[in-house]
């Protein structure tokens, strides 16, 4: 059975007309059980529900010795903020209470910079509609020879992607680095978290050269090309990234070719990665 994937709304911006609203962060020291975890929450929303507070958003994340909390919520009916924010930082092991608003309408989360993925690799924001303008006037300026350099700049990232996702996954695992096949699968399903793609399907053969088949649908790269008249050209950037990645995966030399292309009418791309076999 195909599972229905939702969007995902990052909360850095809140816009909620009609409402006032708030940042709060919570940090406290790190819980050391399931029953204070569950305790800690009920405390809470026990005070959210006294003061009225209504959670529009919400996420919490882990440092090293401490927990962060951070809710966006609809603080119209707050009568009293300062005693809100006074029992919040009375809970037991909270560190710190911080908060931003109340604004009317909009509200934008002024408390945590840089923003991070994959263990602290810092990221920024940009709309797939742009990247997709920005390829589309490369392609358009340079014809073929941006094919080229989307392939090296992908070539290059992939092969820095690889090393970090080996390097990270092994981490977990007690040091031992695992199969090539499921790092390229975490890999794969990351970029489906972060709007990439939808992964179709991977395989990956391993009698005689290794060869492995990506399809995907929804690829941003391919929103560029939709309307130019330019067949030769393909979903280069992607394709460097996954010849990128397995030669430093597999310690060889890799080619990508797209033999499908959203672009082009097909309904995903696919993509074919092969081993390079000296003469």
């Amino acid at each position: 059975m195909k599972r229905t994937l939702k969007p995902k709304e990052f909360p850095f911006i809140v816009v909620e007309p009609g409402r006032k609203l708030l940042v709060l962060s919570i940090t406290r020291k790190m819980l050391s059980s399931s029953l204070e975890n569950v305790q800690f929450h009920h405390a809470v929303l026990d005070i959210f529900a006294r003061h009225k507070v209504l959670v529009l958003r919400a996420y919490k994340q882990m440092f090293q010795e401490s927990l962060e909390w951070v809710f966006f919520v609809d603080a119209s009916k707050v009568e009293a903020l300062e005693e809100l924010l006074g029992s919040l930082k009375a809970l037991k092991g909270v560190l710190s209470v911080e908060w931003i608003g109340p604004e009317n309408n909009v509200i934008v989360d002024l408390l945590h910079f840089p923003m991070t993925s994959r263990g602290g690799v810092r990221m920024i924001i940009f709309s797939a509609e742009t990247l997709s303008r920005v390829l589309t006037e490369l392609y358009k300026a340079f014809g073929t020879g941006a094919s080229f350099i989307l392939y090296k700049l992908g070539f290059d990232y992939g092969q820095e992607l690889s090393a970090h996702f080996k390097k990270m996954l092994a981490a977990v695992s007690g040091g031992i680095e695992l199969p090539p096949k499921k790092v390229v699968e975490s890999f794969l399903k990351y970029n489906v978290s972060s709007g990439w793609q939808v992964l179709e399907a991977f395989e990956v053969s391993t009698e005689g050269r290794i060869e492995a088949t990506v399809r995907v649908r929804e690829l941003w790269e391919a929103l560029a090309r939709k309307g130019l008249e330019m067949e030769e050209v393909n979903c280069d950037l992607f394709r460097g990234i996954l010849a990128g990645f397995f030669t430093n995966l597999y310690g060889m030399k890799f080619k990508a070719v797209e033999v499908a292309c959203a672009a082009k009418g097909a309904p995903y791309c696919e993509f074919r990665i092969i081993e390079q076999v000296k003469p």
